[in-house]
């Protein structure tokens, strides 16, 4: 069986989204408090909680409503570069 009890940071999620040309919006304070995220991809959208730590069930399920690579989010040194970035 499947090992779930990895977890990785939110801040790297979001960053592997943005990559991946999701935009995320955090909502800071409101009734969702400040763990709730509106991420949009073309007509794909999700509404969730996203905590400190990011479990594998979540993250399988953002993988494939995005089709991003899974392993982009343990290893995010293979994610595309952000627009903004440049090869030094």
């Amino acid at each position: 069986m499947a090992d779930d009890s990895s977890y990785v940071a939110r801040a790297t999620v979001i960053d592997i989204l943005l990559r991946h040309g999701v935009e995320v919006s955090c909502d800071n304070g409101g009734p969702g408090g400040t763990e709730m995220v509106i991420l949009v991809k073309g007509e794909k959208l999700d509404s969730r909680k996203l905590p400190v730590e990011v479990s594998r069930p979540v993250l399988r399920y953002l993988a494939r409503l995005f089709d991003i690579p899974i392993h982009h989010f343990y290893n995010p040194h293979m994610a595309p570069m952000k627009p903004s970035e440049r090869i030094q």
